[in-house]
């Protein structure tokens, strides 16, 4: 998708709302609640328990939906010293909703299903199964539809406590938690360290719990020079199932 937003900033906490308009092109989606796949003594017959869906647009436009979303970022000022501001931030990202102008195509499936394959004079003679997809379909117990619906977007929610960068201390600790809007995420919670190396250079260290995942650990590292920030992490270091780099460029005018 596509946006376009307006809104307002406070320069003092760098707090921000914004309002946005968003352009959707595409969207694919898919979900198995259950699932197996268990063959008779014989070997002839499969039998299949499946309860499950997978949607899609099938267009090539540009604009397949629109919709309405708001992205904020709401900093409270807290107290640890008397000099020093520590912030607590909400953060939110694309919660909102987009209307489709296209249909989606939708596959069904929730049932047991027992099959004894294909008969030779079904796939070599007739030629209606091989032919026709919707026989095909039908034969498996697969529906097919087309909908225009409303989605939800793929929304980010986030409380944590952030590091002051003016802070004299050399060490400071962050911690919060993170949901992304989807049945299948489980809310994050997260904490870590950061350690300034020198003026412009900070390293850090961090933990998680919760996600797509359970454990993971997480590090980081971050250069100032003037109007610039370069910053190099890995959210995922010791996971044998997957790997993470993030390399970020980032220019403030």
């Amino acid at each position: 998708f596509e946006k376009l937003g307006f809104g307002w900033l406070n320069k003092k906490t760098k707090s921000s709302v914004c309002l946005n308009v968003f352009n959707l092109t595409n969207s694919l989606s898919a979900k198995i609640n259950t699932g197996g796949i268990y063959q008779s003594n014989d070997g002839d017959t499969l039998i299949v328990p499946f309860d499950g869906e997978a949607s899609f647009i099938n267009s090539k436009s540009f604009s397949n939906g629109l919709g309405l979303g708001l992205d904020f970022d709401i900093r409270i000022p807290m107290t640890y010293k008397s000099a020093e501001s520590n912030y607590i931030q909400f953060l939110g990202r694309n919660l909102g909703l987009v209307s489709l102008t296209q249909a989606q195509t939708i596959y069904r499936a929730d049932s047991v299903y027992t099959f004894t394959g294909f008969t030779f004079d079904q796939l070599l003679n007739n030629g209606d199964i091989l032919s026709s997809p919707a026989n095909i379909l039908d034969s498996v117990g697969i529906t097919k539809s087309e909908k225009k619906s409303i989605l939800f977007l793929p929304g980010f929610l986030q409380v944590s406590k952030l590091i002051n960068e003016n802070s004299k201390n050399r060490l400071q600790e962050f911690y919060g938690i993170r949901m992304y809007l989807s049945s299948i995420y489980t809310p994050m919670l997260f904490i870590g360290a950061n350690y300034r190396l020198g003026k412009n250079l900070n390293i850090g260290l961090n933990g998680s719990y919760g996600g797509f995942t359970s454990y993971r650990l997480g590090m980081y590292s971050s250069l100032k020079i003037r109007n610039w920030n370069l910053a190099l992490a890995s959210e995922n270091l010791i996971s044998k199932n997957g790997e993470s780099i993030i390399l970020r460029l980032q220019c403030a005018f």
